[in-house]
């Protein structure tokens, strides 16, 4: 999942830090467990026996830190808060079967 969402806050320069989330769950009413994601690696995950199904959606948290460009370095700003960015099927959750 990555955000469309880039600005840089007006002052010119900027770099987006990404934390990407899968978040999971085989139970109805069960709390989420998030596994963290790594661009380009699978995430794999151990679907218990008793599963009811796999319940799951995205999440990214993105800070942006920004600086005024040109000229002598100067400082850098990391905005707050971080901007998040959910992929959860229009509010609904992917809900999958196990088979």
């Amino acid at each position: 999942m990555v955000p469309s969402k880039y600005h840089c806050y007006g002052y010119g320069c900027c770099s987006h830090d990404y934390d990407n989330r899968l978040s999971v769950r085989y139970h109805s009413g069960h709390a989420f467990t998030q596994h963290k994601l790594q661009a380009g690696q699978p995430a794999l995950l151990n679907v218990p026996a008793d599963a009811a199904h796999v319940e799951l959606f995205f999440d990214a948290v993105v800070t942006t830190t920004t600086w005024y460009c040109g000229g002598a370095p100067g400082p850098k700003f990391v905005q707050d808060p971080p901007d998040q960015f959910y992929d959860s099927d229009f509010g609904r959750n992917f809900v999958l079967p196990v088979q």
